[in-house]
């Protein structure tokens, strides 16, 4: 097993939106994140979703657990929910199966820190299990945040693949 580099794409400027698109299929699909906050000091937090092939569409749904707590769903999403407002950087991990003519599903493992940088804070971590409910093959990943904030300049998206 070889994961081929799909594609990426990393900010020239802070924004909400982080595009990695034209992307050849494959049936299995890593996309790694690594985002920084903006402003880095703590008075914005952006908020990581994930969305495929640019549709806004309520065909999304997730399960979500932070820190080992009690997990969250979410049914007929507009997107699947990565991460909680972070306050310094971000490193997101996702799989994803992207067979034909089947429903899409992911699990993801965020890192995050939340509150002041050093080691007297401990990471912040989510799991999120979601789901894309079309049947067409994941050719463009959006990475987008929708909370306060922008991700900052240098913030990056890869997506590699492979064949079983």
């Amino acid at each position: 097993m070889a994961w081929d580099l799909l594609g990426t794409t990393s900010l020239g400027a802070a924004a909400d939106l982080i595009t990695v698109d034209n992307l050849d299929v494959r049936t299995n699909l890593l996309i790694q994140c690594d985002l920084i906050n903006h402003d880095n000091t703590g008075s914005d937090s952006p908020q990581p979703f994930l969305r495929f092939n640019g549709t806004t569409a309520s065909d999304y749904s997730n399960r979500t657990v932070t820190n080992g707590g009690s997990d969250v769903s979410q049914t007929s999403q507009a997107q699947i929910k990565l991460g909680d407002g972070f306050n310094h950087n971000c490193f997101i991990n996702i799989y994803a199966i992207n067979q034909l003519n089947k429903e899409k599903l992911t699990i993801s493992d965020a890192n995050y820190l939340r509150g002041s940088s050093g080691a007297g804070e401990a990471p912040q971590q989510m799991r999120s299990y979601g789901k894309w409910d079309r049947n067409d093959q994941i050719t463009r990943v959006d990475i987008e945040n929708l909370d306060t904030g922008d991700f900052k300049a240098t913030s990056t998206v890869n997506v590699f693949g492979w064949e079983a």
